[in-house]
């Protein structure tokens, strides 16, 4: 059973719908892989994408064309993940404006292959040009994490157990939603854990039709039809640091926040 995606127009939305029992939620369904990019796709030259798939599946390969088919050189990193899921980051070689295509090849079941692609636009001027270190203090940009409660629940095919958290970053140009997240926990002001989330763990059900949330919201936990994306053995709270990802290569962080377990 899986929870209806909603068009998210703030947190407070957000967190009301965190709080849904589980009549609000839809029928069983498998998570795939997709590629997160700017909503609207249009990106800066050389941009960063990621790539997120379910662990139980393998990213074989990458490449990139460009409106003509020609290809396109990738860089292709891996990021840390969690227990249910891997994430690569690419960064496309080019800084020509016009059309670009992402095709990620996934390993899904057996032998079994699955093509996903991601149509974008390489845009200048820059259309993240995130004011950089020095700045005037306005300007800087900045990462504020709130505590949208849990969400907990368990039915027939699986159950839920997570913190939710709405991420929110605002620059001189306004409020952003980036492709993915970077979560660090913190023990004594040191950095013990690291994983790379996506704006919201219902991307992962959206199966390439479905509009991205308004507000980034990361579910630390068990999430529902999924699996784990966040050990809360031993502990009843930690202190994390959010840093969002952008597409130029912009990473704006947060203050250390201390979060409880679910």
């Amino acid at each position: 059973m899986r929870r209806a995606l909603l068009p998210l127009a703030s947190l407070a939305a957000v967190a009301l719908l965190a709080t849904a029992g589980p009549a609000a939620h839809a029928k069983c369904a498998a998570p795939s892989p997709f590629i997160a990019a700017p909503d609207d796709g249009v990106v800066p030259p050389e941009p960063f994408v990621f790539v997120f798939t379910p662990a139980a599946m393998e990213l074989r390969e990458v490449r990139a064309l460009g409106p003509d088919g020609a290809v396109i050189g990738v860089e292709h990193v891996k990021l840390p993940g969690t227990e249910s899921w891997n994430v690569a980051r690419l960064r496309v070689k080019t800084a020509t404006p016009g059309k670009i295509t992402v095709v990620a090849t996934i390993r899904a079941w057996g032998d079994r292959t699955w093509e996903i692609r991601r149509e974008l636009t390489v845009a200048l001027p820059l259309k993240y040009p995130l004011p950089r270190a020095g700045a005037p203090t306005k300007l800087k940009p900045t990462t504020t994490v709130a505590d949208l409660g849990v969400s907990h629940y368990r039915w027939t095919c699986s159950h839920e157990s997570v913190r939710r958290l709405g991420v929110e970053v605002l620059t001189s140009l306004g409020k952003h939603v980036a492709p993915a997240y970077r979560v660090d926990v913190l023990v004594g002001g040191e950095v013990r854990r690291t994983s790379v989330f996506p704006s919201a763990s219902d991307r992962f059900f959206a199966f390439g039709d479905d509009k991205p949330p308004a507000a980034a919201v990361l579910a630390l936990g068990h999430i529902n039809c999924f699996g784990s994306s966040f050990d809360w053995r031993g502990v009843d709270a930690v202190d994390v640091r959010v840093t969002a990802l952008f597409p130029d290569g912009d990473e704006v962080a947060s203050a250390v926040t201390r979060v409880a377990a679910p």
